[in-house]
């Protein structure tokens, strides 16, 4: 059996046959082969027939090879357009969905794409109108089941973020004809991909991510008819001078790869003999372009690129997980390369290394756009939990923040903070010269603004101890004194029961002193007693001792390695196995502690603690070890009480124009007078 597809049509061989010739029947020449067909009436997602009506065309096979189409060009149309000539798509008819905010299905909100005039998701699934019982995805499911010709859509197939209906596209496996319509003022707009904008504190990595998507009109705006000579790319590129490479994912071909190319141009003095920075052809990788010699020698930038140990990247010894490297953008010295700031705090620079051909860079652009190089807030601090309050001052509730965090992304509907994405995986590492002076000042760099507070704790790492020495004292009185309960315990400082052996915590009650700081983790060492916090060897979780990390992790306080005599500038300078750390070649030789059972930073014999930022060195305060803002250990003779402070004091919190007049004296709502508490709210004015 031959199955020649639904598209196949068979035309009879010619055979004599014996007719009488009469006017009655005669036609026009014209209207030979003139056959009454029926013409299909479809369901409103053209899934199926809902209906007939009669046509009459002329059904010459003589013509057949253009007048007939294949089943995959059937509804397929030629759409003109005003400036870019003629277009081939298939009419949506029916299959048409249109873009909503505020959707409510079921209760639930919804954004994103839904069939026309209705409020179905654009893909999803449903039953039968005259039959709930039979499930369905289109219209056709429900004629095949004899169970009407309606297909009611309730749940959606592709949704994303939990409240999202989105829409798949032209090439996607799950396409099933379903078009999304474009207002018309949104005509030409044109998602512009920059694949070299990958974020290096979300750990991305240029050419596994796709990069930062711009969406733009793709008008004369995008020209560059209007600017001066001097101005324009010419379709050259170079960061320096904003003449960017894009991936219009409009076209189809990718032509260039950007991150060869924008080496080249930082690097044009020894590439092309001009000077740095300067605009340079687009690096064409996937047909062997890309090719220099430099001193002598072939010199491939596309096979160039960054390489970074995942184990140091990710703060884990896990094989299973971090086994091998990632993989950066082009380079030509180790200087290209981005500093990652790894999950435990530490600053991993890149080694420019010759890449397997598997790694080779391939081509991600196909466009120049002439851009203005501007900046914009990449993150910010909010407020990320709070609580309201009622103020008896304003008559009304108010809202308290306690707790602040880093925000990377607004949101008008986020309230109070307006926050849409936050950065919560910060490390809690002090903002000091060194890590200051390795941050990337490329086109792509992260700048420090002016609320950045140098050696100290990021703020939304920081939070409130209470330092007050215990007040209880263990009573072990119930014990004979010679017992070693007793000797041990009674007449100890205490917080709890817990610390008295057995015995019972009593005293007056405690004061409250609290200091701002960073809590590293816990301990268990007596009041004020110094602690150290090291990091698990597995999963880069704060640690105490190898009690606290899960599975075969071990506690640990950084690396160990073996220094050599022989200095260097890049890992290239030094011997096989060995890396350069601070101008110096090592050879890495584990984990600082590492089966040990306690952190003393020590190593095997020769070799050397460099300890992670992610050890933290503190005093014990009632279990947590605690550190000042700035990072060293809590010293209470250096750290500032509560003090009130307003103008004109020089390190007042408020504004010159914000001058407090009134102070008023509250606890909890209630006035504190030396007759007591009362419910009263006394302002008391201050000239």
């Amino acid at each position: 059996h031959i199955d020649y597809g639904p598209d196949a049509t068979i035309v009879p061989a010619d055979k004599d046959v014996y007719l009488v010739a009469s006017s009655d029947y005669e036609c026009s020449s014209s209207a030979a082969g003139c056959t009454e067909l029926g013409m299909p009436g479809f369901s409103d997602d053209y899934s199926t027939v809902s209906d007939w009506e009669t046509t009459y065309l002329i059904n010459d096979p003589d013509d057949y090879d253009s007048i007939l189409c294949s089943d995959e060009e059937l509804f397929c149309k030629a759409w003109d357009s005003t400036d870019e000539g003629t277009w081939y798509f298939k009419n949506p008819a029916g299959k048409t969905c249109e873009y909503r905010t505020n959707v409510t299905i079921d209760g639930e909100v919804y954004d994103g794409w839904f069939r026309e005039d209705s409020d179905e998701f654009c893909y999803g699934t449903g039953y039968c109108a005259d039959d709930d019982s039979v499930n369905c995805s289109e219209d056709a499911d429900c004629a095949l089941a004899d169970a009407g010709s309606d297909c009611v859509i309730t749940e959606g197939s592709y949704i994303s973020g939990g409240d999202t209906s989105n829409i798949w596209r032209n090439g996607d496996n799950e396409y099933d004809g379903w078009v999304g319509l474009c207002e018309e003022d949104y005509n030409g707009c044109t998602q512009y991909i920059d694949p070299a904008d990958v974020d290096e504190t979300d750990f991305e990595f240029y050419g596994d991510d796709e990069g930062e998507s711009y969406y733009y009109l793709d008008n004369d705006n995008l020209s560059e008819d209007s600017l001066l000579s001097s101005q324009k790319c010419n379709g050259q590129a170079s960061l320096e001078q904003g003449c960017v490479l894009f991936n219009d994912n409009g076209e189809t071909s990718l032509d260039y790869n950007a991150s060869a190319t924008y080496i080249t141009s930082e690097h044009a003095d020894v590439f092309y003999g001009k000077d740095r920075f300067a605009l340079v052809d687009p690096i064409d990788c996937d047909n062997d372009g890309g090719t220099f010699e430099i001193d002598g020698e072939e010199f491939d930038i596309c096979q160039n690129r960054c390489v970074y140990g995942k184990s140091a990247l990710y703060g884990s010894d896990d094989d299973s997980i971090f086994t091998g490297f990632e993989y950066g953008g082009a380079c030509y010295t180790d200087s290209d390369c981005i500093t990652y700031t790894s999950s435990t705090g530490d600053l991993v620079r890149g080694s420019c290394k010759s890449v397997s051909e598997d790694h080779r860079l391939e081509n991600d652009t196909n466009t120049v756009i002439k851009v203005n190089r501007d900046r914009q807030c990449s993150q910010w601090l909010t407020c990320s939990s709070s609580y309201q309050v009622w103020d008896e001052g304003i008559n009304q509730y108010r809202t308290v923040c306690d707790g602040i965090d880093l925000c990377t992304e607004y949101s008008p509907d986020s309230s109070p903070s307006f926050c849409g994405n936050w950065n919560s995986d910060e490390p809690a590492v002090v903002l000091d010269e060194s890590r200051y002076s390795t941050r990337d000042v490329g086109w792509y760099g992260e700048e420090y603004s002016g609320y950045s507070i140098p050696d100290q704790l990021p703020i939304q790492a920081l939070s409130q101890v209470n330092i007050a020495p215990p007040a209880g004292t263990c009573d072990l009185s119930d014990y004979s004194e010679d017992s070693e309960e007793y000797q041990t315990y009674h007449g100890e400082s205490c917080e709890s029961d817990s610390d008295c052996g057995g015995g019972n915590c009593v005293g007056e009650d405690e004061d409250e002193e609290y200091r701002l700081g960073y809590v590293a983790g816990s301990c268990d060492g007596e009041y004020g007693e110094s602690c150290t916090i090291g990091y698990c060897s597995n999963n880069g979780a704060a640690c105490a001792n190898d009690d606290d990390c899960s599975g075969s992790g071990d506690c640990v306080t950084g690396v160990c390695y073996e220094f050599s005599e022989d200095s260097c500038s890049s890992d290239s300078d030094c011997s096989d196995g060995q890396e350069c750390l601070s101008g110096v070649c090592v050879e890495e030789g584990g984990y600082c502690d590492e089966g040990e059972g306690e952190l003393t930073y020590s190593c095997d014999s020769g070799y050397t603690c460099v300890p992670s930022a992610a050890t933290k060195e503190g005093d014990c305060f009632r279990g947590s070890c605690f550190l000042a803002i700035n990072g060293e250990p809590y010293d209470d003779a250096e750290s500032e009480g509560f003090v009130c402070r307003a103008n004109p004091e020089v390190n007042s919190p408020f504004d010159s124009d914000k001058i407090v007049e009134a102070w008023k004296y509250l606890n909890y709502g209630k006035e504190k007078s030396s007759s007591g508490i009362v419910d009263a709210l006394v302002s008391i004015t201050e000239d």
